[in-house]
């Protein structure tokens, strides 16, 4: 099929040339490439020019908008019916119940025994010397004789303990002597040997011994003894206490404990404010000098300790 410009030559050549000559020349067809073009791109509206609004003519007269049906109230939630737990509910929730109280006593207990760990390492039991304050001829001479022993059974404990006691009834005075000098020096060593346990430790180490102890007494059941320190300064008393100690320092009182106290209280009670001023100053200065003590020492000052009188 020959294009148009193969058409076209076609027929000048026939023009000039007639039939003939186009039989012997051939004709030269160039293939051209169709290109799809869409009818909706070259439609009349694509070439129409963009219409101006005339002025002069009358603008039509704009529509009234209906008014916005009003909106339709959202019905009001349905009341939710508060149903009752079935039985098989109950049991889970006591099951749930149980758990947590159970995982509370078991963190409970974990932190406490944390804490009494702690109270202890604090309190410097565990590496305090022992005072041998119990030492005497009979536990002397009673270490002397089991020492090195081995028993097989409780009846060896008990044959040695009776035959060491027979054989302390018939010791000599002499031999009672020796154990008793023996004793003593074994009680002066131990508490030369704490003594200098104490002296290592700062005021401020063995001040915060005792507070844990007191803790451990509340805590754990346990009664560990205060360490006795002379560096430590003792608090200052209040003023009804040094009044009662200047009472019972007079040799005055001789009833009962009881009715003594009865006695330093009624009296306390008809003192006036000149009577009571001696003490009030004594009480102020002995608060100074305890101060002075904790703070070169680095302690914590405590509340005097006051002694309440009965109103």
């Amino acid at each position: 099929m020959l294009s148009a410009i193969g058409l076209a030559t076609a027929r000048q050549l026939r023009a000039s040339s007639g039939v003939t000559a186009l039989r012997h020349h051939p004709v030269i067809v160039l293939p051209i490439r169709t290109i799809a073009v869409s009818q909706r791109s070259f439609s009349q509206s694509s070439f129409r020019p963009a219409s101006k609004s005339d002025p002069s003519k009358p603008k039509a007269a704009s529509k009234t908008k209906k008014p916005a049906s009003p909106k339709k109230k959202a019905a009001a939630p349905k009341a939710q019916v508060k149903r009752e737990p079935t039985p098989k509910q109950l049991e889970l929730a006591e099951l749930r119940r149980q758990r947590d109280a159970k995982r509370q006593e078991r963190q409970k207990a974990k932190d406490g025994k944390e804490q009494v760990k702690r109270l202890i390492a604090l309190s410097l039991i565990k590496e305090e010397p022992k005072l041998q304050t119990a030492a005497s001829v009979w536990s002397e001479f009673l270490t002397e004789q089991t020492r090195g022993a081995k028993y097989r059974s409780a009846d060896d404990v008990k044959a040695k303990w009776r035959q060491t006691s027979e054989e302390f009834t018939t010791l000599s005075e002499a031999e009672k002597e020796r154990l008793a000098v023996k004793a003593a020096q074994a009680k002066a060593a131990a508490q030369a040997a704490y003594r200098a346990w104490v002296v290592s430790k700062t005021p401020l180490e063995i001040y915060n011994a005792n507070q844990a102890r007191v803790k451990l007494r509340t805590t754990a059941g346990m009664h560990p003894k205060k360490i006795e320190d002379d560096r430590l300064p003792k608090r200052a008393p209040g003023v009804f206490a040094l009044f009662t100690k200047s009472r019972w320092a007079s040799g005055d009182l001789k009833g009962t404990i009881k009715d003594n106290f009865a006695t330093i209280n009624r009296e306390w009670k008809a003192l006036s404010e000149a009577e009571r001023k001696p003490f009030h100053d004594l009480s102020v200065q002995l608060r100074a000098e305890y101060e002075k003590q904790a703070r070169l020492l680095g302690l914590p000052v405590q509340e005097t300790y006051f002694v309440k009188s009965e109103e």
